[in-house]
């Protein structure tokens, strides 16, 4: 009895030696859990988006494999490690072109070790490969990855498997928004060209060098800051439609393996503002002026599509006049921004008494406003409705009573990623309600959302500038408060 009970008690001891690292390491304390992934590493991830190298409108189906997995998702073990038998899985959920929900899986495990064998570079090619026309038109998926066979290479603890990696969820998405730029040449010297980005990237390289159709070579300084790559030329000032294509090397994106290669295009332009939908440099600039509408102060009346502007900027060159709307932004088939530009009637006798008042109406009824034009109020106004394409605009002409249909040969970035559209009036259509280089004019932007059942002015910027009765179905608009600037 008393030898059965000795090798009962001998199994028992004897069992956690048996039942692998996995049965021993699940006995373990807190404590000493932690101490052994000191010891021998723990594969982590810390980001909750992996950037791929395109654009959302690219076709990534054809990614190379002669690259040796640049695209690669960098698993982090903070010792040295070694592979085993790699196992696990990669799953893809994502909509296609008919908004129908898939996941796809694949058991096929790719990738290598850092060369100081402390991360593993896991080949994303299969997930990538998705995002074409058919698959994933949105530029964006969610993947969950599942991983075993690590074991640690170093210390006493070499040879010991390590804890599998398992994350969900993963968001991927594309690294950059656009690769054709078109850069303004006023104020270059000193001047800074951005390359916005979805994430923050370190930088191999601190300099590129671009190339036109003739191969003459235009040297930038590269530098990240935040999510935006700054190029800033070192060379001097390119004439008018100067064409440069920039081969970008050594971007490395947060949670990737190995650098990114990218090509570039760079216009030069002569005029200030690129219309574009993104934030000019210039903007910001001694050229430009802004101000800023308070959050969450448009009437939305019961109507969804109302929206809520936030801010305007206004500049100038010799052929434009430029203003942006930013804010949040949401547009239907009838919804329409206004901008109305009016002259500094302070500074005209014959205008003295109207003290720049007038009850606005933005019915459809009144053609967007063009039967409420009067004499300098405003002197120009612009109608877009977005979503439909349609786009009016009218002068009130200096001389007379009358209103005048212009060519509303705007140019219009349209509402882009982040609620920002921008227009560049010509000078010469403003010419024809007189106002010319150098005048000062007050400019007011509006929200105009159009329904069958009602009509009202959801949002003004500036706000101060435009007072609106209880249904917003029309506003008092005072130019003398609305954004000042002089023409350049």
């Amino acid at each position: 009895m008393k030898k059965i009970n000795r090798l009962l008690l001998l199994s028992a001891l004897l069992l956690p030696l048996f039942s692998g690292c996995e049965f021993l390491q699940g006995t373990l304390s807190s404590a000493q859990e932690e101490k052994l992934a000191q010891e021998t590493g723990r594969p982590s991830y810390s980001y909750k988006t992996w950037y791929y190298n395109g654009t959302s409108a690219e076709d990534m189906t054809k990614v190379s494999d002669s690259e040796f997995y640049a695209e690669s998702l960098k698993i982090d073990f903070g010792k040295k490690v070694a592979v085993g038998t790699l196992h696990g899985s990669i799953s893809v959920s994502y909509k296609d072109s008919m908004g129908n929900s898939h996941t796809d899986v694949t058991r096929e495990i790719r990738g290598r070790l850092s060369p100081d064998f402390e991360s593993f570079y896991l080949d994303m090619s299969y997930v990538i490969n998705h995002f074409d026309a058919e698959q994933v038109t949105s530029g964006t998926a969610s993947v969950d990855i599942k991983l075993s066979g690590f074991v640690c290479a170093e210390g006493r603890q070499t040879g010991r498997s390590l804890e599998a990696f398992e994350i969900s969820k993963l968001q991927v998405k594309p690294l950059f928004n656009k690769t054709d730029f078109i850069f303004s040449t006023i104020g270059f010297d000193g001047a800074k060209f951005a390359v916005p980005l979805n994430a923050e990237v370190d930088l191999e390289h601190e300099t590129v060098t671009g190339l036109d159709a003739l191969r003459n070579e235009y040297d930038f300084d590269l530098a990240a800051e935040g999510k935006t790559l700054y190029l800033t030329p070192k060379f001097a000032k390119p004439d008018d439609g100067t064409f440069v294509t920039v081969p970008l090397a050594g971007i490395i994106p947060q949670g990737c393996g190995s650098a990114y290669e990218k090509e570039l295009t760079a216009s030069f332009v002569k005029n200030l503002i690129v219309i574009d939908g993104l934030m000019d440099e210039n903007y910001s600039s001694g050229y430009a002026v802004s101000t800023a509408d308070a959050e969450g102060d448009s009437c939305t009346d019961g109507y969804d599509g109302a929206s809520d502007l936030q801010g305007m900027y206004v500049s100038s060159d010799e052929d434009y006049l430029y203003v942006a709307l930013t804010g949040a932004l949401t547009v239907d088939w009838y919804d329409g921004l206004v901008l109305m530009v009016s002259k500094d009637h302070n500074l005209d006798a014959s205008d003295a008494a109207g003290s720049g008042k007038e009850n606005f109406g933005f019915a459809d009824t009144k053609a967007y406003g063009r039967d409420t034009l009067k004499h300098g109020k405003p002197d120009y106004y612009l109608f877009d409705r977005i979503y439909s394409g349609t786009t009016k605009a009218w002068v009130g002409n200096t001389t007379a009573s009358s209103v005048e249909e212009v060519s509303a040969n705007v140019l219009s970035s349209g509402i882009t990623d982040g609620s920002f559209i921008e227009y560049a009036i010509p000078l010469s259509d403003l010419a024809k309600a007189g106002i010319v280089s150098g005048d000062t004019v007050h400019i007011i932007g509006g929200f105009s959302a159009h329904w069958d059942d009602g009509v009202y002015l959801s949002d003004a910027v500036p706000d101060e500038a435009v007072s609106f009765n209880a249904s917003h179905s029309s506003a008092t608009v005072n130019f003398q408060k609305g954004l000042e600037f002089t023409l350049n």
